[in-house]
């Protein structure tokens, strides 16, 4: 993600990073965010990022959630309350700009 978030920043897009789950729960309830981009995949837990978006919804965080992962497999679809899944960089900032698009207008 250093290369996205560089990318970002060179954009003037502001980014916090956080590096776990709880970290970013955090984060979230000091500040305010317009869009969360989550890797799928935290240590040894494969669907952390799931986790994580789960434990968002109950404490009332409804961002747009953009989740990444190693190996996309489109059959499956966007997981529930995600705003958009993938592998790729350029997807990434497609999904990215258009949820700012949505929430800043």
């Amino acid at each position: 993600m250093e290369h996205v978030t560089g990318i970002l920043r060179a954009l003037g897009v502001e980014v916090e990073v956080a590096t776990t789950s709880e970290d970013a729960t955090s984060m979230l309830a000091q500040r305010q965010f317009d869009v969360v981009i989550s890797d799928m995949r935290r240590g040894e837990t494969p669907d952390e990022g799931l986790r994580f978006l789960k434990r968002m919804r109950e404490k009332r965080v409804y961002l747009p959630t953009i989740f990444t992962v190693g190996q996309y497999k489109p059959e499956l679809g966007t997981p529930a309350h995600a705003f958009g899944i993938t592998n790729r960089v350029d997807e990434l900032l497609n999904l990215l700009f258009d949820a700012l698009e949505r929430t800043r207008g």
